[in-house]
């Protein structure tokens, strides 16, 4: 049985980027909620983020000095100057990552040795790091440490130490003595461990704009981990998880709901923006030389304006950054912009080409001559004798340089002419009335 319900806004979309360039650190924005939603859903990702996310952990160690072995917890190591507790406190700090595929539910040995000499001794010592431990090859699993520079404990003498880690998966925290010991040796020293991956959760909500609404939510969650287990893979798990916890209440009845689509909403913006692409180009105020360009174009409409990329129209004969800012502020105050996505209106861009057919802009590209039509102006002459100073020669400046200054010539000419017709009707009107 279904049941229709009003209108819903649910997320449509969703942005992953990392911050800084940190694989372990990234942002998500994911949008739009309906109000409130945006809250309700990044508490519940943040929380179970920080509790129920799994990844593999060293819960237990095991050192010696080849086939003698710290037995007790509270006890020191001949040439080594940390005591055990210390060293157990170093290792706890250790990120490891295991292949896919093994066995989450049980536990495994990762045995371990390292060799210093005499050579390796500055200063009558050395920091042992994870990177110095070489991993036994009988080792069933493929085991990386993820800071091989963490320091474990530091010697003071040429000295073979072997360090058996017993790594398990888990979730949340757990203490020492709560650990399970089936099936470990009797002198492994049990360490607190930390399975959590995740180090840092932020979320934050604002408002975002649809259509004209302005009363929506926008998600932003800020996750870091430890690199165990990527940012990405974490809050998909943590989704995967709030949907399980959600299933037994969806399925308390055979019923399923379904959201009215926002048909009329849809159609009243899709009819507003084609009533702005449909407007005719020439019913706004525009410079001579941005509308020549435009006519000559044979571009009548909005619709097919936008079209066109701003690249495109810089390559128009005469056609400079002044004409372009002058077209934009026009679309502008239109609302459009050139090159705009009109998905969010409804309109395919199928539709928009058998609406408002493109024009072709390589023709005009390639065309020699200006757009902009000077017969009523006379020639000039070149300094080499040659006319046609209305085109742009090599050298000569940029196309809106050379357009200008013809234009100005233009007006000159036009004064001048309006001047001369001034003063032949004051004579005539003179003559009218019998003065010299």
């Amino acid at each position: 049985m279904s049941v229709k319900y009003g209108k819903f806004r649910l997320p449509s979309t969703m942005d992953i980027e990392e911050v800084e360039g940190d694989p372990s650190h990234v942002r998500i924005s994911a949008g739009p909620f309906e109000r409130g939603f945006g809250t309700t859903v990044g508490v519940a990702i943040r929380r179970t983020l920080l509790s129920s996310i799994e990844s593999p952990a060293v819960v237990s160690m095991r050192l010696g000095l080849g086939s003698k072995n710290a037995v007790y917890e509270y006890t020191t190591i001949e040439g080594i100057k940390e005591d055990v507790p210390s060293i157990g406190l170093n290792i706890k700090e250790t990120c490891v990552s295991v292949e896919d595929g093994c066995d989450r539910r049980e536990s495994f040995v990762v045995m371990c040795h390292c060799s210093v000499g005499e050579d390796d001794l500055k200063n009558g010592e050395k920091a042992v790091s994870l990177g110095d431990l070489v991993i036994d090859d009988r080792c069933e699993h493929q085991v990386n440490f993820l800071d091989p520079d963490h320091v474990l404990f530091t010697v003071t003498k040429p000295i073979q130490v072997q360090v058996d880690l017993r790594i398990a998966f888990g979730r949340g925290y757990t203490f020492a003595k709560d650990a399970r010991r089936e099936g470990w040796l009797d002198d492994e020293i049990a360490l607190d461990v930390m399975y959590s991956p995740v180090r840092t959760v932020n979320y934050f909500v604002s408002k975002v704009r649809v259509g004209h609404d302005v009363d929506f939510d926008q998600l932003i969650l800020e996750v870091k981990t430890d690199g165990r287990v990527s940012p990405k893979k974490a809050t998909l798990y943590a989704a995967q998880i709030l949907q399980n916890i959600l299933t037994p209440f969806c399925n308390m009845e055979d019923e399923k709901i379904s959201f009215e689509e926002e048909t009329e909403k849809k159609n009243i913006e899709r009819s507003t923006m084609l009533s702005k692409l449909r407007a005719k180009i020439h019913e706004v105020e525009l410079t001579v030389r941005a509308r020549n360009c435009l006519q000559v174009a044979q571009i009548e409409t909005f619709g097919q304006l936008i079209q066109i990329t701003e690249a495109d129209l810089l390559r128009f004969r005469n056609f400079g950054q002044r004409s372009l800012l002058e077209i934009k502020e026009v679309l502008r105050k239109k609302g459009l912009t050139l090159g705009m996505n009109l998905a969010p209106y409804h309109i395919t861009q199928e539709e928009m080409r058998e609406m408002f057919p493109p024009v072709s802009t390589q023709d005009l590209i390639d065309d020699d001559y200006s757009m902009v039509d000077f017969s009523d102006m006379p020639n000039r002459e070149s300094d080499s004798g040659d006319q046609g100073l209305y085109r742009e020669e090599p050298g000569s400046g940029s196309n809106e340089e050379v357009e200008d200054q013809v234009f100005q010539d233009h007006q000159i000419h036009q004064d001048s002419q309006e001047e001369s017709q001034g003063e032949s009707l004051v004579r005539e009107d003179a003559t009218e009335r019998g003065e010299t």
